[in-house]
């Protein structure tokens, strides 16, 4: 995972939450080379699981992959 233009891809062993700023417009894409998750903002905090009260899913690859998508709602 790569968390910002300027950050150097790291390697996750767990769930992670980021926050961002208030207004940010994230966006988050699979670089198709390395396969690793680009953010093109760094996140203002980066909560991993136990630091805070909120439940972080621990979805395998293989979870995700099974699941049925469902169509996008815009506003």
């Amino acid at each position: 995972m790569v968390l910002g233009s300027n950050a150097q891809p790291q390697q996750l062993t767990e769930p992670i939450a980021v926050k961002f700023v208030d207004g940010t417009q994230s966006l988050a894409r699979t670089n198709p080379a390395t396969g690793a998750i680009e953010l093109n903002v760094e996140p203002a905090k980066v909560f991993k699981a136990g630091e805070s009260t909120w439940l972080l899913p621990t979805y395998s690859q293989a979870d995700i992959d099974t699941q049925i998508p469902t169509p996008q709602l815009i506003d």
